[in-house]
């Protein structure tokens, strides 16, 4: 065999992106597990802090940029600074935790563009490098630096990461299919498409819907759907949510609960995949 080569999976932790709307649970969900630690930029983490005392919270929450500031987007960018060194941290230091949850992503984004703008000195990203789509191309790099510090954490140290993101509603318009509306990251559309690419799984959490018909005058029957308490995970790709995953999983898990979904991972796992060995050196 060619030195480099290897024929069996790495045993690695997968890397999941858990999106829906706002109050959705999302937070909830992702830091259900136990030995977290959460890296705070959406300022919605403290209901779970007060109900688990073992979840580690690191806060690095955007504040709205001041064109009164002395220097474009210092504050911001000191924050997105301080996220990489706490990466860092948590790869060289001693800790216990075994799961890395981003709440949320699109927040973290706008600390990117703030380090962008700031190290280029303009107040806005359009105008950064002379505009031309310079400043997504700079905020990019930013992003990609990020995920690439979490899968160093997956890879190296065994920590699983959970992105959380809030969502939008994009419309598609492939040319195999009809036009149709979607929901879709909260994130610049390149930036997006990169974290798709990087995910193993991207799932969407929402409300639980139940379908339920009444008959009106004339015997005329309605079917509505009604939102529940119950959250369901989507784990696949439909008319109205773009997800995806690398595993055998059922489209949807229900009642949401992130234990269950690893679990289901790991079945996935051993019934698909070798076992691992190291590579050829």
């Amino acid at each position: 065999m060619l030195d480099g080569v290897r024929t069996k999976a790495k045993d690695r932790p997968g890397k999941t992106v858990l999106f829906g709307e706002p109050g959705s649970g999302k937070t909830t969900t992702a830091c259900s597990l136990s030995k977290s630690v959460l890296i705070n930029t959406d300022n919605g983490a403290e209901e779970v802090l007060a109900k688990d005392e073992d979840l580690w919270c690191f806060d690095a929450i955007p504040a709205e940029p001041s064109n009164t500031d002395k220097e474009p987007h210092k504050p911001n960018s000191d924050k997105w600074d301080s996220i990489m060194g706490f990466m860092r941290k948590l790869y060289t230091e001693e800790h216990d935790r075994k799961y890395l949850i981003l709440d949320a992503a699109d927040a973290a984004e706008r600390l990117a563009i703030s380090s962008v703008c700031h190290e280029h000195k303009e107040w806005i990203l359009e105008t950064v490098g002379g505009g031309y789509g310079k400043g997504t191309s700079y905020l990019r790099g930013r992003m990609f630096a990020l995920w690439s510090a979490i899968t160093a954490l997956s890879e190296h140290k065994g920590i699983t990461p959970i992105i959380v993101c809030h969502s939008k509603i994009v419309r598609i318009d492939k040319p195999h299919l009809e036009p149709y509306d979607s929901n879709s990251l909260k994130l610049n559309k390149q930036v997006s498409a990169d974290l798709n690419e990087w995910a193993d799984a991207v799932l969407f959490l929402a409300p639980f819907t139940k379908v339920v018909t009444r008959t009106g005058d004339f015997g005329k029957t309605d079917n509505r759907g009604i939102k529940t308490n119950d959250r369901v995970i989507y784990t696949s790709a439909t008319m109205g949510v773009e997800c995806k995953n690398r595993y055998s999983l059922p489209s949807e898990i229900r009642p949401a609960d992130m234990g269950t979904y690893f679990k289901l991972v790991k079945e996935s796992r051993n019934q698909n995949k070798k076992p691992a060995i190291k590579e050829t050196k």
